[in-house]
């Protein structure tokens, strides 16, 4: 059975948005209630985490892109029509993120054979170090 290389990586894709979702959107009946006060069990307060701040600062990183491009083409392309500079800039933004994801898929669809190469040499090596400490 052959197996289309695009169709695993666009199922890869769909997979890590599912994944990511609950970081970008919060559904209503994902809230916790809030737990009764029960003196033996102590109370444990859950800030952010790792991936909220990863995520913010992608968001972050994001927006700022978008008001640049905006900005830019408001001021060379549509300075007649300001107001669709920042559709255009949402627009240009968005591509140019998802260029740069395909740009990073295809690097390292190209580097595989020198990744192989790295972890074999890297494994060997571990291994190799380990015999000739426990020979010493």
């Amino acid at each position: 059975m052959k197996v289309n290389k695009n169709l695993i990586k666009v199922m890869v894709i769909l997979l890590a948005c599912l994944f990511f979702l609950p970081i970008f959107f919060s559904f209503p009946g994902a809230q916790e209630s809030t737990p009764q006060a029960n003196p033996s069990i102590p109370s444990i307060k859950v800030g952010p985490g790792n991936v909220d701040y990863i995520a913010n600062f992608i968001f972050t990183i994001y927006d700022l892109l978008k008001k640049g491009v905006a900005s830019l083409l408001e001021q060379t392309i549509f300075k007649a029509a300001p107001e669709l500079a920042d559709f255009y800039g949402q627009v240009a933004t968005l591509l140019a993120s998802l260029t740069a994801i395909f740009i990073i898929l295809q690097a390292v669809d190209a580097s595989k054979k020198i990744v192989k190469f790295l972890l074999i040499f890297g494994w060997l090596l571990l291994v190799g170090s380990i015999v000739l400490k426990k020979l010493a």
